[in-house]
């Protein structure tokens, strides 16, 4: 989730996306993961699961139900809000089902060990901003989901 947080345009490979609100809690006690804005200004909810097997149906549930009340809340056609399923891998067949339901889908690869070879060559973090590692690491390098 911090990764599409810190860099959604290349995170979710598509230009103009920027973060709107993480972790966005609506007054039914609902909660999105991540919630974008895209070129147009169009809200983008993002479900973030780690994968999404054959008997996937919550991530695609939780991606229609954002997408629905961020348009009831903010008064903006349906039409005018997106959603994306972001896991690291996504069943061909959840995949095509998101699409008839206009959910998008985006794989986002997991970490490879090069990437965490650069993190432990990487110079102590506190020295440079005063955050913990764990905190600076995943805004700055982008390695988590």
């Amino acid at each position: 989730m911090e990764r599409i947080a810190a860099d959604p345009a290349t995170v979710l490979g598509e230009a103009g996306l920027r973060l709107w609100h993480m972790e966005w809690e609506f007054e039914t006690g609902d909660r999105a993961d991540v919630v974008l804005k895209d070129r147009f200004d169009r809200f983008v909810a993002v479900e973030v699961e780690v994968d999404c097997d054959a008997s996937e149906r919550i991530g695609p549930l939780q991606c229609m139900k954002y997408r629905a009340m961020l348009s009831y809340y903010f008064d903006r056609p349906l039409e005018e809000v997106r959603c994306i399923l972001a896991a690291h891998s996504i069943h061909s067949g959840v995949a095509q089902r998101c699409a008839q339901h206009a959910i998008q889908t985006s794989a986002v690869p997991r970490v490879t060990s090069f990437m965490i070879g650069i993190r432990n060559s990487a110079p102590p973090f506190e020295m440079c901003c005063g955050q913990t590692e764990a905190n600076h690491w995943h805004f700055r390098r982008g390695v988590r989901i």
